[in-house]
């Protein structure tokens, strides 16, 4: 029986969509413009409302995010910076505010947990996102750039980046958070600018690793790549400079935020004592599934028991879907998500 015939998920389907999916087409300034217009008028307050969170949540300095931004802009890809800048155009938000906005994320950490996982041959992903700002991940953007492919980015309004995201040639992206202990090189980019950079250029899981060795990160990721053209799947542990591929036991892999395979150098102090309770939790239960004919309401489970609700962050939006049918279910209108977020099969166009 395939998963999505299943009566939960008939059941799932009868409830309205909540997400909202938007699609952009154009050139970079084109791009930034047209989602900036959505956004016109409110953008502004969303990030201060987003700064003020994350001040509450990490204690953070804020002070500190209004100096580095402009010092930052300059080490994006060209096309990312003109799409930045018509952003600001289009969305009446100042170009310096919205720098403060997106180098926000490099200061925050997160407690993510994912998986994969086969049924009848087809590769399924789950992914619980960890962050801040409860309901505010409603919003999904399609962006066709030109001469590049086509992606589907999940986030907050007015998002050019995310930490996960799908391509029209099937290769589904999504990354964990990781601490890390080496020095980003000087071209380094965030780990959402690399995702982005490699849903725009790669068609198979091959290219996402060339592009793991071309192009260092300025953080550590745990990369979940499902190529849903053939139903190979991967996952990497990646510092700033360096990665190591996980190779899958068995028909699963799971990962949360801390190293399986990765050498960690001695004296590096982290404790990932919950980190490796969540990655367990989901590895028992994979294992039963294992060989069964599980269904959505399975998975979803996986992901309930692993969400995280720590006041001002916690599991803000999930996701399950099985690239190679072009399926994705969504969680983001309720807190913690995976558990009492509307589940919706998306449906949209390239």
């Amino acid at each position: 029986m395939d998963i999505e015939h299943t009566k939960d998920l008939r059941r799932m389907n009868e409830h309205t969509s909540k997400a909202i999916i938007q699609n952009f087409k154009g050139n970079s300034y084109q791009i930034g413009y047209s989602i900036g217009r959505t956004v016109k008028g409110a953008l502004c307050d969303s990030i201060y409302e987003l700064m003020g969170i994350a001040g509450k949540a990490y204690a953070l300095d804020l002070p500190l995010t209004k100096t580095c931004p402009f010092l930052w802009i300059e080490k994006l890809p060209e096309q990312y910076q003109i799409e930045v800048k018509g952003l600001a155009d289009g969305s009446g938000c100042s170009l310096d505010l919205i720098m403060q906005w997106i180098f926000l994320d490099r200061l925050l950490d997160g407690s993510c947990t994912s998986f994969i996982i086969e049924n009848n041959g087809k590769a399924w992903v789950g992914r619980n996102n960890d962050y801040i700002a409860l309901k505010m991940w409603m919003n999904i953007n399609i962006i066709s750039k030109d001469d590049m492919i086509p992606v589907m980015l999940f986030g907050t309004s007015g998002d050019l980046f995310s930490g996960t995201g799908y391509n029209k040639e099937k290769i589904w992206l999504h990354y964990n958070w990781l601490p890390v202990w080496d020095t980003p090189k000087q071209k380094a980019y965030p780990a959402y600018v690399f995702l982005r950079m490699a849903l725009e250029s790669c068609r198979s899981i091959k290219d996402v690793e060339s592009m793991l060795k071309l192009i260092p990160r300025d953080g550590g990721i745990n990369l979940f790549v499902v190529d849903g053209k053939n139903n190979t799947f991967a996952v990497y542990e990646c510092t700033c400079n360096q990665y190591t591929k996980r190779d899958a036991p068995c028909s699963y892999i799971a990962g949360a935020n801390h190293y399986c395979i990765t050498s960690v150098p001695q004296g590096y102090d982290y404790d990932s004592t919950e980190s490796q309770i969540r990655q367990k939790t989901v590895e028992e239960m994979l294992a039963e599934m294992t060989d069964t004919d599980f269904t959505f309401n399975d998975m979803q489970n996986i992901l309930s028991c692993v969400e995280q609700n720590k006041g001002f962050h916690g599991t803000v939006y999930a996701n399950i879907s099985c690239p190679a049918k072009d399926k994705i279910y969504y969680a983001c209108n309720d807190f913690p998500a995976a558990s009492k977020g509307l589940w919706e099969e998306l449906k949209w166009c390239w």
